[in-house]
């Protein structure tokens, strides 16, 4: 799931749980393919004189290394480093928010896998709760 810190949750990708990770979940998702193809809108921005085209996504874990990827740095050595770790680390927390939002107000998702034998029931009750939180 792709939140911000205003909850507003702008992607979304729901499979069981047991048969996928980070990665197969990217490869199978729709959010990144432009990306992949280069074909993303233009998003220009510029740091300490650097000019970059593209935006980028946060991650952790194990996501391959690509150009819209950043990392959190497990030993921030000075000032610059540490606040960049805090900023992706509560970047993260709002997606965790957004997903503990959705479950607090939509009870039926904290206790929906055990009971959803079909896995293309349970993402339909996952969009249909994230559609009705807009």
């Amino acid at each position: 799931m792709v939140a911000s810190h205003d909850m507003w949750i702008w992607h979304a990708f729901f499979r069981s749980a047991s048969s996928l990770n980070d990665i197969n979940v990217l490869n199978m998702s729709l959010l990144l393919d432009d990306m992949y193809n280069g074909t993303v809108p233009d998003s220009s921005f510029q740091v300490v004189g650097t000019s970059y085209r593209n935006g980028y996504y946060l991650v952790d874990g194990f996501y391959s290394e690509r150009a819209c990827f950043v990392k959190s740095l497990s030993f921030p050595n000075d000032c610059k480093r540490l606040k960049f770790k805090r900023a992706q680390e509560k970047a993260r927390k709002d997606v965790e928010r957004a997903f503990g939002a959705l479950k607090k107000h939509w009870h039926i998702l904290k206790y929906l896998a055990p009971y959803m034998e079909e896995e293309k029931k349970m993402s339909e009750v996952m969009y249909t709760c994230i559609i009705l939180h807009i």
